[in-house]
């Protein structure tokens, strides 16, 4: 190995070290506020109906006749989301 290399090397450590450590102090710290979730699901559009149906173990896999144009496809079975409002 020579000199130039040994050069280098040295001056890309010593930029990578104060870029990361120059990013990582000047980062501002900010707050999240989580004030609910959501979820598009099979099992319904609401908590209450959702909550029963995992509590009735309710399954709502079905097959999928609308898939079998698709060639392809290793499975049929699928769910569907109802539409909600």
């Amino acid at each position: 190995m020579n000199s130039t290399n040994t050069t280098m090397d040295a001056t890309t450590i010593a930029a990578t070290s104060a870029t990361t450590s120059a990013a990582t102090s000047v980062a501002p710290k900010r707050r999240v506020v989580v004030t609910g979730v959501g979820a598009l699901s099979p099992l319904g559009n609401d908590w209450t109906t959702v909550r029963g149906h995992l509590l009735s173990g309710r399954n709502v896999i079905r097959v999928m006749d609308e898939w079998n144009g698709y060639d392809g496809l290793s499975t049929r079975l699928g769910c569907t989301v109802a539409p909600f409002v």
